[in-house]
């Protein structure tokens, strides 16, 4: 449970064991709250956890 207005901090994490994570989103009732591609300078090594976080402004009262 959260007072409004608020922010709520969403995070994730993946693995390819045979390559790398290049796109992900969060949803909540069907409804995409955030989608990135993800570009590297350097790719991760194959099957290293990749952690993903998103900054939910304001939501609305729910249940998510």
């Amino acid at each position: 449970m959260f007072q409004l207005p608020s922010a709520l901090s969403i995070s994730g994490e993946a693995m390819d064991p045979d390559g790398w994570i290049s796109a992900f989103q969060f949803s909540t009732n069907s409804e995409i709250l955030y989608e990135e591609a993800v570009e590297y300078m350097v790719t991760p090594e194959s099957g290293q956890r990749q952690h993903f976080h998103y900054q939910w402004q304001e939501p609305r009262a729910g249940i998510y």
